[in-house]
């Protein structure tokens, strides 16, 4: 079964655009981006999106990259995210303990993938921007079809 996400909605009428489209996943931004939302205007969506009733549950996910544990509990704690996506080079392990979240990890380095599959889902972005590329042999190589299914960007 095919899941959509949509990520770096920064208002409402994208954020309810993307749920009546049939998105299964919501993202917020909260890394350095152009699509960067603070906390104030996550937490305004939110209050607006939660109690509508839409064909199906929504996850919303909140994105962070190479930032604190401490930061993410803090912006969790207001926004309840349904999961965190890591999207830099945090340690999954630690993080996933510390949060108590389901979390979505993005590959960043083929030789950490098993403690990438400490996630619930991983994520392989194609964006060159981030400077990762999807190396296809490599994920035959690793059998990724035995974890969780996996998600994939800028494809």
């Amino acid at each position: 079964m095919v899941k959509i996400k949509i990520c770096g909605l920064t208002n409402l009428d994208d954020a309810l655009n993307a749920a009546n489209a049939g998105a299964d996943y919501l993202g917020f931004i909260f890394a350095e981006s152009k699509r960067r939302i603070s906390e104030s205007e996550c937490l305004n969506i939110l209050k607006s999106l939660r109690p509508r009733n839409f064909n199906k549950d929504i996850e919303i996910v909140g994105v962070f990259m190479d930032q604190s544990v401490d930061y993410i509990k803090s912006i969790d704690d207001k926004c309840d995210f349904d999961l965190i996506q890591l999207h830099g080079r945090e340690n999954t392990r630690d993080y996933r303990r510390l949060l108590n979240k389901p979390i979505i990890r993005r590959v960043v380095d083929f030789c950490a993938i098993e403690e990438y599959s400490l996630a619930e889902f991983l994520l392989f972005d194609k964006s060159v921007d981030c400077g990762v590329i999807i190396e296809i042999e490599r994920l035959r190589e690793l059998n990724i079809s035995e974890w969780n299914p996996p998600l994939y960007a800028g494809m």
